[in-house]
């Protein structure tokens, strides 16, 4: 019988799989197209359902530390001799680890002691195009940012215009291709991912952008759909917006306004990020803006940038110098007094585009015109609209009992009333929950206003009602509660599954004076 030749995955590829059979690769995925969840979403995210946006936890959670030492060891062991159960050790500890702790630290150990280069991009190239699991796809890109010369250009960009890659790919990038190069692929990649992926590359460009990206940044670039105040300080200082507010033919570049007004909103103080107060040049932009929007048709968009300004200038402590206040101020004050101001918001508010609308309804108080009326009406012809906040933000009883009862014709209260419980009350089918939340946090205002929403919020399964109706009782005097209150909230509390909520049911029923 003649001998056969021992097979050699490194030449003839063919790795046993360590995943299990009929897994989808995320490769496969992404390069036909496919988008929003990855193939292993399931397993990610488990029993519970709940998930993180895509990139959010390698960004929440950059500064964990994993084991790098047995990742280190077990991509060794795979480096000499690739069988199953080495390669099953690798999948393991990769998954078990978390890639994010782990890569940077794997990485310096690995060009202090370098392994054979051709046998790990073989390795990470097949498990970059056929594995299933995300973790796995992270640390192979990582792994194929050490092989040099650009190879692989087209792989990052596909891999990273995915949020939960972009990292990962923006750093193989970089490492792989000339500075040139590298920043111009950064720069393509950018412009095709709005959420953790957008923010993390902004920060990378901004500093050495060159003048085509200062003005992408400025008119857009900045926004994305995680919080545009992540990167609004980076477009105001690395984007230049003042110098850009003062070109000659900036009073005609409506995407300019447009993108200074929503830095100016973001820029607001109070967020997770910086703010106005780390802009120098925040009020000479504001100065300049104000210089273009007088030239200019009235948008109710800026509103957002209006209304937060003017909250800053009033601000305690102040976050700009009296004067400075005091002409922001002014310019405010100007603006608001433009007649096509208040004809465009009136048209708005009877209008039916619901943006429009809620763009008006936010300005509408700065000019004392009353939105109330018009968010009742839209309300009753919409049961499925979201007018709540608009109503409930009213000072008048009269118009909370007509709220209240315009929300018990739209949601019948046993729906809610199902009996307590440990729900979160996240999602579409919590809706009718999440709409008792928003008039729940004003009835505190009104005393013995609106006890049947109370009764059943008590009886609520979203730990979150229930909270917010003993928030109401708590700041209602006890002669303002009604007869079948003090029999509910002693039930409330034999029925109540969690005990801090417990806690916080008998403490309603101390004298106000001993109440935590």
């Amino acid at each position: 019988m003649p001998f056969q030749r021992r097979r050699d995955v490194w030449r003839d590829g063919g790795f046993p799989i360590p995943w299990g059979e009929g897994r989808r690769a995320i490769f496969d995925h992404l390069s036909s197209g496919g988008t929003g969840n990855l193939p292993d979403e399931d397993e990610v995210r488990g029993d519970g359902g709940l998930g993180w946006v895509p990139g959010a936890r390698d960004n929440v959670l950059h500064r964990h530390e994993g084991q790098v030492a047995p990742v280190v060891a077990k991509l060794r062991a795979v480096l000499r001799q690739p069988d199953a159960a080495r390669l099953r050790a690798l999948y393991d500890v990769l998954m078990a680890e978390g890639v994010i702790g782990v890569v940077d630290e794997a990485i310096v150990a690995l060009c202090a002691d370098p392994p054979p280069m051709d046998r790990l991009e073989t390795l990470c190239l097949w498990l970059a195009r056929a594995s299933p699991d995300r973790e796995v796809v992270k640390f192979a890109i990582a792994m194929l940012g050490l092989v040099p010369g650009g190879r692989h250009r087209e792989l990052f960009l596909l891999l990273g215009a995915h949020e939960e890659f972009t990292k990962f790919a923006a750093v193989a990038l970089q490492t792989t291709l000339s500075e040139a190069s590298g920043q111009a692929a950064l720069t393509e990649l950018v412009k095709v991912v709005d959420g953790w992926g957008r923010i993390d590359l902004v920060e990378r460009l901004a500093p050495d952008g060159d003048a085509e990206f200062r003005h992408w940044l400025v008119r857009g670039g900045f926004r994305n759909t995680i919080m545009n105040q992540y990167l609004a300080l980076i477009a105001a200082r690395d984007g230049d917006l003042l110098a850009q507010l003062r070109a000659p033919e900036a009073g005609k570049d409506m995407a300019l306004i447009d993108g200074a007004a929503d830095i100016f909103a973001a820029l607001s103080p109070g967020g997770p990020a910086r703010d106005m107060c780390d802009y120098d040049d925040g009020v000479a932009a504001v100065e300049q803006w104000f210089a273009l929007v007088a030239e200019a048709p009235v948008r109710l968009a800026h509103g957002p940038a209006i209304r937060r300004l003017r909250r800053m200038a009033r601000q305690t402590p102040p976050i700009w110098g009296a004067d400075d206040a005091a002409r922001v101020l002014a310019l405010i004050s100007a603006y608001l007094r433009r007649p096509d101001l208040r004809d465009e918001i009136k048209a708005a508010l009877a209008g039916e585009d619901k943006r429009t609308w809620w763009r008006a309804a936010n300005l509408a108080p700065m000019l004392r015109l009353d939105v109330w009326p018009h968010a009742f009406a839209r309300q009753a012809r919409d049961p499925s609209g979201h007018y709540w906040q608009a109503l409930m933000g009213t000072r008048d009883p009269a118009r909370i009992d007509r709220t209240i009862a315009l929300f018990r014709d739209q949601v019948p209260l046993e729906t809610i009333a199902t009996g307590p419980a440990d729900e979160l009350g996240l999602g579409q089918i919590w809706r009718a929950h999440s709409v008792l939340d928003v008039i729940m946090q004003e009835l505190r205002r009104f005393p013995g206003q609106g006890w049947p929403l109370i009764a059943a919020s008590l009886r609520s399964p979203v730990v979150r009602n229930r909270n917010m109706a003993i928030q109401a009782l708590s700041e209602w005097r006890l002669s303002d509660w009604p007869d079948a209150a003090l029999p509910l909230v002693r039930q409330a509390i034999r029925d109540e599954p969690r005990d801090d909520v417990r806690r916080r049911l008998k403490d309603l029923l101390r004298p106000t004076s001993e109440r935590v």
